[in-house]
């Protein structure tokens, strides 16, 4: 595996006085898995809060839960009456996602921080809702239309009574779904025939905008910010940037990696995840998931994997915070469980500034070499 290295100029080298070394980022890890469920997975991050599920030990059913930054923090938002839920989203205030019960359909769900606070969203007329997004007042997702019927794209403000229905009236579009919220837009993808395709919506049906690529069969929108979209292009996907139009669109696919996806932004960073092959005379001998950091350019990447512990086996990156704190998760035998990097950001060692003072230390350097010489001689 990997690993990052420190890099240090040889001494004798030449530095302009100018000339001062810039701050490198790495990362510390956290396990966020807590005492008992088999699996844990991160979704959702934002300053002080994650998001996302653990499977409980008993039924192994997964249960909805927020952390604030440590394993111990874990708080269990299952609702009284669901088997199993999820929490796909967080504000910090509100957690937005799903639960079933025994029926086994999908109500989307809101949270303010506690099982018992749990909202259920799910439409009148109805056959079931989720919800993967939530931004202030507002909870973005999709509900389905009948029981195998199409999912429209859906948008709350608290209340299920407040359900309002945003499959396009101004884009032929079958089916849509929201996956990201930001302010007064939602973001996320509609069918137009047999292509996905990536969408942006400003509130209602008839503000959808297209963001699906020239050359490509499918775009989808996984996380938005003010001015910035990401998500995924093409059918093996790549990992996508966009800024408010399609002719924007930035393919962030890393070379070396069979696939991509950007799963999550601020507003320096993408985070997502890509897949590494591992090859063996020439041929694919197997492939691992390795969580993905970018700043903007496909040559940006940066690999987060490499800053887990030897005995995970993969990673995938699904949200950053304003301080550049990124949440996932990661595989560890058999099970999966929601891990944080935490940036660290290295101390400037400052260049000497002259010339002549370094120039002068090699004659008593060059002596004290010969000594050390003499000594290993005799």
């Amino acid at each position: 595996m990997f690993r990052f290295f420190k890099h240090c100029v040889p001494m004798g080298f030449f530095v302009s006085a100018s000339v001062a070394a810039a701050a490198t980022t790495s990362y510390t890890f956290v396990d966020l898995h807590p005492v008992g469920p088999v699996n844990s997975q991160g979704n959702t991050i934002v300053v002080g809060q994650q998001a996302g599920y653990v499977d409980v030990p008993i039924g192994g059913f997964a249960h909805a839960a927020i952390w604030a930054g440590t394993a111990d923090s874990f708080v269990d938002l299952n609702p009284d009456g669901f088997l199993i839920s999820n929490a796909h989203a967080t504000d910090g205030s509100h957690q937005a996602g799903g639960g079933a019960g025994n029926d086994g359909v999908s109500h989307a769900l809101l949270w303010s921080g506690t099982a018992a606070s749990f909202v259920d969203l799910n439409p009148a007329g109805y056959a079931g809702s989720e919800a993967h997004a939530v931004s202030g007042n507002l909870q973005g997702g999709s509900a389905f239309v009948t029981d195998n019927g199409p999912e429209h794209a859906a948008l709350w403000s608290g209340t299920a009574d407040s359900f309002v229905d945003l499959n396009p009236t101004n884009i032929t579009i079958q089916q849509s779904r929201i996956n990201a919220t930001q302010g007064n837009q939602q973001g996320g993808s509609g069918n137009v025939g047999s292509e996905l395709h990536a969408l942006l919506w400003s509130g209602t049906a008839d503000s959808a905008v297209d963001l699906h690529p020239a050359g490509v069969t499918s775009s989808n929108i996984l996380a938005i910010s003010a001015t910035q979209q990401v998500g995924e292009a093409d059918v093996a996907p790549h990992a996508a940037l966009w800024s408010g139009t399609a002719d924007s669109f930035v393919d962030l696919h890393p070379e070396g990696y069979l696939q991509s996806s950007a799963r999550g932004l601020n507003a320096e960073f993408q985070v997502g995840v890509g897949e590494f092959p591992v090859f063996e005379n020439g041929e694919l001998v197997v492939s691992f998931r390795h969580a993905l950091r970018w700043s903007g350019s496909a040559d940006s990447v940066l690999d987060l994997h490499n800053f887990l512990p030897d005995d995970f086996t993969g990673s995938t990156a699904t949200g950053i915070d304003e301080n550049g704190n990124i949440l996932g998760f990661a595989s560890i035998g058999v099970s999966t469980h929601a891990v944080m990097w935490i940036p660290q950001q290295a101390t400037p060692i400052p260049l000497p500034a002259p010339l002549t003072p370094i120039l002068a230390l090699g004659a008593p350097a060059v002596a004290f070499g010969a000594r050390i010489a003499r000594q290993r001689q005799r």
